[in-house]
């Protein structure tokens, strides 16, 4: 069973969940997410819950390349994981 977006714990406020998916979410088994968490997934993302995930309230993932969970972990409130840092990089060519 896949839970999303309830409230888990009663300090935060219930808003559900933002899921913005691009690429690829594969789901092993059971898997619940609490409210107010976000995840992003790019054109070129893949996502992998194992078996028996769980994340509390206001957990925020954003996967550009490749995110992957084995079996039974567990995450707390306020938790944020991201497979990229989100700035470019320019390389320039010449002298010292």
């Amino acid at each position: 069973m896949i839970k999303m977006g309830f409230n888990l714990v009663p300090l935060y406020r219930d808003t559900g969940i933002m899921i913005q998916n691009d690429g690829i979410v594969k789901f092993e088994g059971k898997c619940t997410i609490g409210s107010g968490s976000s995840i992003s997934v790019s054109h070129k993302g893949m996502l992998s819950f194992g078996k028996r995930f769980g994340a509390s309230a206001e957990f925020h993932l954003a996967c550009y390349n490749e995110v992957v969970f084995r079996d039974n972990v567990l995450i707390g409130y306020e938790c944020l994981m991201m497979d990229n840092d989100m700035h470019s990089l320019k390389y320039v060519n010449g002298g010292g």
